[in-house]
């Protein structure tokens, strides 16, 4: 309760004793600044507990801190506790300074506590939130930030139409090509790799380099609140909530640009157009980085979850197959690369012996495995995440205090339908639930994919039986690769 009587005595109005006020009022705390991405700063403090309290005034300029409730731009003036400074200049650092006055305009020092500064950004967002509680593979996902009025990317049985997209954010920017020593020897015709850019013809058998898709680096937060999980993403790094894992080295070096083959490995560890793919043995993983060089590594979770944001955004749906319309090879035990070299970058039919085509990449599903690196469960469904492909060592691992359900409990190894996802920056769509469903397509609500997750297993991607082509979509993570085996799986290079 404010004390009228010592205040008046104090301002010489009371008892006619007191001379004026000359002490001023305790300073704020909790001075701090919030960038408010597309729109300004917010500044946000603590006012002083004291009769004496009359207000504050914030001081704004672009070189230095303010020194005096005189020197710079006047903010705000007032008794609130937080205030948005905005029309502000892109790219540009602001300084701060915030001086409590009492009603005598006696104004606090300044001090550490009383300065803060801010650079504003007005970068691009995009978006969307995931609702697990909606049954609907569309209706759960809604588009928000830069494209929250804007419709998804059209496709169908054999049919793809960018509507659009192709000039949103960084999709113009992801393009196929000839890689070799590290470098990019030619780009590719996006919808026609027999082609190059400029229309002449290419190599795509290893004489001009391995076939990759080069994906610049931009930045993603992964958040969830209740059955909502939130992903925004943007080119510039928002704030450090934002990360660009998928572009980062296993040392922790963000690099500008990331090549990930475009077909599944050959023996020499290559991504070419080939008749003959081959399995590999997860307990040689060195192999890869000792025949290739230590840049190239063997795609991890972390590229996975970059690739699955990516396709959310674009098509606006959890159901990478496309209603049984996008399915993937199924059954034949086709080994060989190569068969959607001429076909457009996002390619997809209902004919189980086609191959799926996203981003440029081909067979990211369908009736194999693939071996994913940088996740692993231990024996109590503990996870470990990293950046590199480990095979069976969990060493070069980091464990999370991050567990997930073991299916083999209620349902030995058969794959169940997720219910949740871990929603986090670094677990990304990763499910950490789930329950029994129907095998059925009909039966089918939010993911319209299966998992498998057990103890001291690594990470594979897709489901190898045919007769439920519906376990193989880009969202099938089983975590079910024994770690101390000789079992083999597909392989597909990358690097950075």
């Amino acid at each position: 309760m404010i004390n009228i009587e010592y205040i008046l005595q104090n301002h010489g109005v009371g008892g006619g004793s007191k001379s004026k006020d000359k002490i001023p009022p305790p300073q704020v705390t909790d001075f701090g600044a919030t960038l408010i991405t597309g729109k300004g700063i917010k500044l946000s403090w603590k006012n002083p507990k004291d009769s004496d309290f009359f207000g504050v005034k914030i001081l704004r300029k672009g070189d230095d801190y303010p020194q005096t409730v005189n020197d710079g731009t006047l903010v705000y003036s007032g008794a609130n506790e937080s205030y948005e400074d905005i029309n502000l200049q892109a790219d540009t650092e602001y300084f701060y300074s915030i001086f409590s006055y009492d009603y005598d305009n006696n104004y606090s020092s300044l001090t550490d506590g009383t300065k803060t500064k801010a650079i504003y950004r007005n970068v691009d967002i995009y978006g969307f939130d995931i609702d697990m509680s909606e049954p609907d593979s569309k209706k759960c996902v809604t588009y928000t930030a830069n494209n929250a009025d804007v419709a998804p990317a059209l496709r169908d049985d054999g049919v793809f139409d960018w509507n659009g997209w192709q000039d949103r954010f960084i999709f113009n920017d992801i393009n196929p090509c000839l890689f070799t020593d590290g470098a990019v020897n030619y780009y590719l015709n996006k919808d026609d790799y027999t082609k190059k850019r400029d229309g002449t013809k290419s190599v795509l058998t290893g004489t001009d380099g391995d076939v990759m898709v080069e994906f610049p680096k931009f930045y993603m937060k992964i958040e969830k609140q209740g059955t909502v999980t939130k992903v925004r993403m943007s080119k510039e790094k928002v704030d450090d909530s934002y990360k660009c894992l998928a572009h980062m080295t296993p040392e922790g070096t963000e690099v500008d640009k990331l090549y990930i083959g475009a077909y599944l490995c050959e023996a020499n560890y290559k991504s070419v157009v080939t008749t003959s793919l081959k399995k590999f043995n997860t307990k040689n993983y060195a192999t890869v980085k000792q025949t290739r060089g230590e840049r190239y590594d063997i795609m991890c979770f972390h590229q996975l979850t970059m690739i699955q944001a990516l396709f959310i955004l674009l098509f606006k749906d959890l159901d990478s197959q496309c209603g049984q319309k996008w399915v993937g090879q199924v059954g034949g035990g086709n080994t060989t690369s190569g068969s959607t070299k001429d076909c457009p970058f996002f390619y997809g039919s209902s004919d189980k012996t086609d191959d799926v085509k996203i981003f440029g990449i081909e067979r990211m599903w369908g009736d194999y495995t693939t071996a994913i690196g940088g996740i692993a469960t231990d024996s109590d469904m503990g996870l470990f995440i990293g950046n590199t492909f480990t095979g069976n060592d969990m060493t070069k691992l980091t464990k999370t205090s991050t567990t997930v359900k073991d299916t083999s409990l209620s349902s030995g190894t058969s794959p169940e339908r997720a219910t949740d996802i871990a929603g986090t920056t670094e677990f990304g769509f990763l499910p950490i639930n789930s329950m029994k469903d129907s095998y059925d397509v009909a039966g089918l609500k939010n993911f319209c994919d299966f998992f498998v997750v057990t103890s001291s297993r690594t990470m594979t991607l897709g489901y190898p039986n045919e007769t439920y082509p519906q376990f193989m979509g880009l969202f099938s993570m089983s975590l079910d690769l024994p770690l101390t085996s000789n079992y083999v799986h597909y392989w597909r290079l990358m690097y950075r």
